[in-house]
């Protein structure tokens, strides 16, 4: 915990090169270990796997959830309170109640002394540099699971930034404390709501690799479906003409075996067309509408 705490307390922009993603599903098991640990009375325990969470949630790659984030928040308000560091629970504990998540109080988790030093701090100011945002075309910037349409935050209390391009492809996240973000995401936009953004939170990123995007409109062109779909319909064609060739010759065989070959391969060829326009179809349809979004997937934890 003492290495996030330098991080946010120095308002340090803190960037991350992530090996692997960390998921929704990984953040809310993390969160419920927490949980159980303090049921336990084993806060050092509860101390060192919020250290893990708070460094892992730098490579979260899907906006993250609010009232996940708001319970590791109280946690680590918990965690502070229990160091005797009223100013840090004070201010871990505002930032879960800045997510506007509905959370009650656990007697067996939370002492009385603790709920009402939360409940009874001051709320604080929001504050900004003004003016406007350096957002990818098409993304957004997103402050503790909620769009950033300008640069203000609720001062003096720690925040999670992350930024997220026009495909949902997670682009890099940092700890701030307050209203100090990070100049590479300062500009002059006032940038829309990205068309995948439900305003829900907990929206789930692609595994897409960035450098495969483009930035023209809709979805990329999906060239390896078609170049597939359009080879398998020459093999058609071809298919179909030979079969009507070799159907076409029958009339001049003269005996039951040559017949009954020439029959075979006509049916055969006559197959084999058919199967392969199936298959150009289903491709090239189906990489079109994969391409440009036609089909989602979407879940909740």
């Amino acid at each position: 915990m003492i290495a996030l705490l330098w991080t946010l307390s120095t308002a340090s922009a803190q960037t991350e090169v992530c090996a692997t993603p960390y998921s929704r599903i990984e953040f809310g098991a993390a969160v419920g270990q927490v949980d159980d640990a303090y049921r336990n009375n084993e806060s050092r325990e509860a101390k060192y796997l919020l250290q893990q969470i708070g460094e892992k949630l730098l490579c979260h790659d899907e906006v993250v959830d609010r009232l996940l984030l708001a319970k590791f928040a109280r946690f680590m308000a918990l965690s502070y309170f229990f160091d005797q560091d009223e100013e840090g629970a004070i201010r871990w504990g505002s930032t879960s109640k800045g997510t506007g998540a509905a959370l009650t109080y656990d007697s067996r988790i939370y002492p009385e002394v603790f709920v009402d030093l939360l409940e009874d701090a001051p709320e604080p100011v929001t504050g900004g540099p003004g003016g406007g945002l350096n957002v990818v075309s098409g993304g957004g910037v997103f402050l503790d699971g909620s769009l950033l349409q300008a640069p203000e935050a609720l001062a003096e209390i720690p925040h999670l930034v992350q930024v997220f391009d026009r495909d949902q492809v997670f682009l890099g996240s940092y700890w701030q404390t307050g209203a100090a973000f990070d100049p590479s995401i300062l500009g002059d936009d006032k940038p829309k709501a990205p068309k995948w953004w439900t305003g829900d939170g907990a929206s789930s990123a692609r595994n897409r690799d960035p450098a495969a995007t483009t930035s023209s409109g809709g979805g990329d062109f999906p060239v390896v479906p078609v170049a597939v779909g359009g080879g398998l319909l020459v093999v058609s064609g071809v298919s179909y003409a030979l079969a009507s060739v070799t159907a076409g010759s029958m009339s001049d065989l003269g005996t039951g075996a040559e017949l009954t070959t020439a029959r075979t391969r006509a049916n055969s060829l006559v197959l084999v067309s058919g199967l392969t326009f199936a298959g150009a179809v289903g491709i090239g349809v189906g990489g079109v509408l994969v391409s440009h979004d036609g089909i989602t997937f979407r879940g909740r934890f």
